[in-house]
């Protein structure tokens, strides 16, 4: 089947620590399996960053035993600036012909920072599609519910789904 036509998921928080503290945790895989944990784990070569443009294979393990998903994880672009800070990650997947995901930590002043998640999935079936966005939905809300535990929030998570 043709993969179906896919829409922009969009998780955004506000987090009362500098972005340059937020982005310290979030350019780590340690980062990364903390914001899953509990539910997920993505595995990676031995200190890998996300600090820089780099390419590797991942495994998706639920409840960080059970594989469900091999990823070809490609972070193409990073950004570090005192504007922001994130990373443009174009990959795919054996569940997702393409994987979009923008991550940018944005200062709100010197003491706290917006993380905004955009992602567009688009799966290998049409017909999960559905399901596949609400999970995907799902995963960055929980990992966003890990960041506000983690760094505090002055404000609360948002999300939707945009064109």
């Amino acid at each position: 089947m043709n993969a179906a036509p896919s829409e922009w998921i969009t998780v955004r928080s506000h987090l009362a620590q500098p972005a340059s503290t937020v982005w310290a945790h979030a350019s780590t895989m340690t980062g990364v399996n903390a914001e899953l944990r509990p539910w997920m784990q993505m595995t990676a070569p031995r200190g890998t960053l996300l600090d820089d443009p780099v390419h590797f294979t991942s495994w998706l393990l639920a409840l960080r035993v059970v594989p469900i998903d091999r990823h070809d994880l490609h972070i193409e672009r990073v950004v570090a600036s005192d504007e922001e800070y994130g990373f443009d990650e174009r990959s795919s997947s054996v569940l997702h012909r393409n994987w979009i995901h923008r991550r940018r930590v944005v200062p709100l002043g010197s003491s706290a920072c917006e993380v905004i998640d955009q992602v567009r999935a688009t799966p290998r079936v049409t017909i999960v599609a559905p399901i596949q966005r609400r999970v995907v939905r799902l995963v960055f809300e929980h990992r966003h519910r890990r960041l506000r535990r983690r760094f505090g929030s002055p404000g609360s998570c948002t999300s939707g789904a945009t064109s």
